[in-house]
Protein backbone atom coordinates (compact mmCIF):
# COMPACT_ATOMS: atom_id res chain seq x y z
CA UNK A 1 0.00 0.00 0.00
CA UNK A 2 1.33 3.42 -0.94
CA UNK A 3 1.04 5.33 2.32
CA UNK A 4 2.99 8.55 1.83
CA UNK A 5 2.37 11.21 -0.78
CA UNK A 6 5.03 12.46 -3.12
CA UNK A 7 4.78 15.86 -1.41
CA UNK A 8 6.46 14.39 1.67
CA UNK A 9 9.72 13.50 -0.04
CA UNK A 10 9.42 16.53 -2.32
CA UNK A 11 9.76 18.79 0.69
CA UNK A 12 12.65 16.76 2.11
CA UNK A 13 14.68 16.78 -1.06
CA UNK A 14 14.48 18.93 -4.15
CA UNK A 15 12.86 19.46 -7.48
CA UNK A 16 14.51 21.53 -10.17
CA UNK A 17 14.25 22.36 -13.81
CA UNK A 18 16.24 24.07 -16.45
CA UNK A 19 15.21 25.51 -19.78
CA UNK A 20 17.40 25.61 -22.91
CA UNK A 21 16.64 28.14 -25.60
CA UNK A 22 17.03 27.05 -29.21
CA UNK A 23 17.62 29.30 -32.25
CA UNK A 24 14.32 28.17 -33.81
CA UNK A 25 12.38 29.73 -30.92
CA UNK A 26 11.59 26.39 -29.30
CA UNK A 27 12.64 25.39 -25.83
CA UNK A 28 13.30 22.25 -23.84
CA UNK A 29 12.98 21.56 -20.13
CA UNK A 30 13.94 18.71 -17.82
CA UNK A 31 12.10 17.95 -14.58
CA UNK A 32 14.07 16.18 -11.83
CA UNK A 33 13.09 14.71 -8.46
CA UNK A 34 14.52 12.44 -5.78
CA UNK A 35 13.20 8.84 -5.67
CA UNK A 36 10.59 7.78 -3.13
CA UNK A 37 11.61 5.29 -0.43
CA UNK A 38 8.48 3.10 -0.31
CA UNK A 39 9.18 -0.54 -1.24
CA UNK A 40 5.86 -0.89 -3.06
CA UNK A 41 6.52 2.07 -5.33
CA UNK A 42 5.58 1.18 -8.92
CA UNK A 43 6.28 4.45 -10.69
CA UNK A 44 5.55 8.12 -11.25
CA UNK A 45 3.23 10.17 -13.43
CA UNK A 46 4.01 13.64 -14.75
CA UNK A 47 1.07 16.03 -15.18
CA UNK A 48 1.39 18.91 -17.66
CA UNK A 49 -0.94 21.83 -18.33
CA UNK A 50 -1.06 25.42 -19.51
CA UNK A 51 -3.11 26.64 -16.54
CA UNK A 52 -2.45 26.27 -12.79
CA UNK A 53 -3.81 22.97 -11.40
CA UNK A 54 -5.39 22.11 -14.77
CA UNK A 55 -3.48 19.30 -16.47
CA UNK A 56 -4.45 18.07 -19.91
CA UNK A 57 -1.51 15.70 -20.39
CA UNK A 58 -0.46 12.80 -18.16
CA UNK A 59 2.73 10.83 -18.81
CA UNK A 60 3.57 7.59 -17.03
CA UNK A 61 7.37 7.61 -16.68
CA UNK A 62 7.71 4.36 -14.72
CA UNK A 63 10.37 4.50 -12.03
CA UNK A 64 12.42 7.17 -13.75
CA UNK A 65 13.01 10.28 -11.65
CA UNK A 66 13.35 12.72 -14.54
CA UNK A 67 11.27 13.74 -17.51
CA UNK A 68 12.33 15.85 -20.50
CA UNK A 69 10.04 18.00 -22.61
CA UNK A 70 11.21 19.03 -26.07
CA UNK A 71 10.07 21.56 -28.67
CA UNK A 72 8.12 23.75 -26.27
CA UNK A 73 6.87 27.05 -27.74
CA UNK A 74 8.81 29.80 -25.99
CA UNK A 75 5.78 32.06 -25.62
CA UNK A 76 3.78 29.69 -23.40
CA UNK A 77 3.91 29.00 -19.68
CA UNK A 78 3.64 25.38 -18.50
CA UNK A 79 2.56 23.97 -15.14
CA UNK A 80 3.85 20.57 -14.03
CA UNK A 81 3.30 18.24 -11.11
CA UNK A 82 4.24 14.66 -10.26
CA UNK A 83 2.45 11.83 -8.48
CA UNK A 84 3.67 8.45 -7.30
CA UNK A 85 1.70 5.20 -7.50
CA UNK A 86 2.06 1.68 -6.13
CA UNK A 87 1.55 -1.79 -7.62
CA UNK A 88 -2.12 -1.79 -6.59
CA UNK A 89 -2.80 1.40 -8.51
CA UNK A 90 -3.02 3.70 -5.48
CA UNK A 91 -1.85 7.16 -6.49
CA UNK A 92 -0.55 9.98 -4.31
CA UNK A 93 -1.73 13.56 -4.35
CA UNK A 94 -0.08 15.94 -6.77
CA UNK A 95 3.28 17.32 -5.78
CA UNK A 96 4.00 21.00 -5.42
CA UNK A 97 3.38 22.58 -8.81
CA UNK A 98 6.38 23.70 -10.84
CA UNK A 99 6.02 26.59 -13.28
CA UNK A 100 8.05 26.81 -16.48
CA UNK A 101 7.59 30.47 -17.43
CA UNK A 102 7.43 31.67 -21.00
CA UNK A 103 10.93 32.41 -22.24
CA UNK A 104 11.96 35.81 -23.50
CA UNK A 105 11.54 36.31 -27.21
CA UNK A 106 13.53 38.46 -29.57
CA UNK A 107 16.62 38.13 -31.68
CA UNK A 108 19.69 36.88 -29.84
CA UNK A 109 22.11 37.79 -32.63
CA UNK A 110 24.88 40.17 -31.59
CA UNK A 111 25.05 43.57 -33.32
CA UNK A 112 27.56 43.68 -36.17
CA UNK A 113 29.97 45.87 -34.19
CA UNK A 114 29.83 43.67 -31.09
CA UNK A 115 32.17 40.73 -30.63
CA UNK A 116 31.93 37.81 -28.23
CA UNK A 117 33.78 38.35 -24.96
CA UNK A 118 36.09 35.36 -24.71
CA UNK A 119 36.94 33.15 -21.75
CA UNK A 120 33.81 33.94 -19.77
CA UNK A 121 32.53 31.33 -17.31
CA UNK A 122 31.20 30.98 -13.80
CA UNK A 123 31.93 28.58 -10.95
CA UNK A 124 30.36 26.81 -9.16
CA UNK A 125 27.47 26.06 -11.46
CA UNK A 126 24.93 25.10 -10.30
CA UNK A 127 25.00 26.58 -6.82
CA UNK A 128 22.54 26.44 -3.96
CA UNK A 129 20.30 29.32 -3.01
CA UNK A 130 20.69 30.81 0.45
CA UNK A 131 24.10 29.45 1.38
CA UNK A 132 26.21 29.77 -1.76
CA UNK A 133 27.41 32.06 -4.51
CA UNK A 134 28.92 31.83 -7.96
CA UNK A 135 31.91 33.75 -9.33
CA UNK A 136 31.68 35.10 -12.87
CA UNK A 137 35.14 35.27 -14.46
CA UNK A 138 36.04 36.95 -17.72
CA UNK A 139 38.97 38.11 -19.82
CA UNK A 140 39.36 41.84 -20.41
CA UNK A 141 41.88 42.75 -23.09
CA UNK A 142 41.97 46.46 -22.24
CA UNK A 143 40.79 48.56 -19.29
CA UNK A 144 37.27 49.93 -19.72
CA UNK A 145 33.69 49.90 -18.46
CA UNK A 146 32.28 46.46 -17.65
CA UNK A 147 28.70 45.59 -16.75
CA UNK A 148 27.53 42.25 -15.37
CA UNK A 149 23.77 41.75 -15.27
CA UNK A 150 21.65 38.76 -14.27
CA UNK A 151 18.39 38.03 -16.13
CA UNK A 152 15.67 35.43 -15.65
CA UNK A 153 14.24 33.26 -18.46
CA UNK A 154 11.66 35.96 -19.25
CA UNK A 155 14.42 38.47 -19.93
CA UNK A 156 13.70 40.56 -16.82
CA UNK A 157 16.67 42.14 -15.06
CA UNK A 158 17.26 40.40 -11.73
CA UNK A 159 20.41 42.14 -10.54
CA UNK A 160 23.29 44.31 -11.68
CA UNK A 161 26.39 42.69 -10.21
CA UNK A 162 28.86 45.20 -11.68
CA UNK A 163 28.72 48.44 -13.66
CA UNK A 164 31.95 50.37 -13.47
CA UNK A 165 35.25 51.11 -15.18
CA UNK A 166 37.81 48.36 -14.70
CA UNK A 167 41.27 49.90 -14.75
CA UNK A 168 43.04 46.54 -14.84
CA UNK A 169 42.95 43.92 -17.58
CA UNK A 170 43.59 40.19 -17.77
CA UNK A 171 41.76 36.88 -17.58
CA UNK A 172 41.50 36.51 -13.82
CA UNK A 173 38.93 39.23 -13.30
CA UNK A 174 35.82 38.07 -11.49
CA UNK A 175 32.71 39.20 -9.64
CA UNK A 176 30.51 37.27 -7.20
CA UNK A 177 26.74 36.88 -7.50
CA UNK A 178 25.23 35.66 -4.24
CA UNK A 179 21.89 34.64 -5.73
CA UNK A 180 19.94 37.71 -4.62
CA UNK A 181 17.89 40.17 -6.66
CA UNK A 182 17.91 43.98 -6.84
CA UNK A 183 16.22 44.13 -3.42
CA UNK A 184 18.60 41.70 -1.77
CA UNK A 185 16.00 38.92 -1.73
CA UNK A 186 17.08 35.37 -2.54
CA UNK A 187 15.96 34.38 -6.04
CA UNK A 188 13.86 31.30 -6.75
CA UNK A 189 15.56 28.11 -7.95
CA UNK A 190 15.84 27.88 -11.72
CA UNK A 191 17.81 29.00 -14.74
CA UNK A 192 19.32 32.47 -15.05
CA UNK A 193 21.46 34.24 -17.62
CA UNK A 194 24.51 36.31 -16.68
CA UNK A 195 25.53 38.87 -19.30
CA UNK A 196 29.07 40.29 -19.20
CA UNK A 197 29.38 43.32 -21.45
CA UNK A 198 32.11 45.80 -22.36
CA UNK A 199 32.04 48.68 -24.83
CA UNK A 200 32.16 46.39 -27.87
CA UNK A 201 32.14 42.84 -26.50
CA UNK A 202 29.47 40.68 -24.91
CA UNK A 203 29.11 37.18 -23.51
CA UNK A 204 26.25 35.33 -21.80
CA UNK A 205 26.59 32.32 -19.50
CA UNK A 206 23.84 30.16 -18.02
CA UNK A 207 23.60 29.76 -14.25
CA UNK A 208 21.41 27.25 -12.42
CA UNK A 209 20.29 28.09 -8.89
CA UNK A 210 19.40 25.00 -6.87
CA UNK A 211 16.97 24.84 -3.90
Amino acid sequence: MFTRTIMDFWNRNFLSYWRKLWPNCLAAATLLWQPNVERDLAGYKVYIGEKPKQYNTVVNVGKRTRYSLDSLPRDKTYYLAVTAYDASGNESAHSQEVVLPAAAGGDTTLPSNEKTLERTYNFPNPFRAGNGATTVRYYLADPGRVSINVYDVKGDLIKTVLDQVQRSAGENLGEVWDGTDLNGVQVSPGLYYVEVKTQNQRSVVKVVVMP
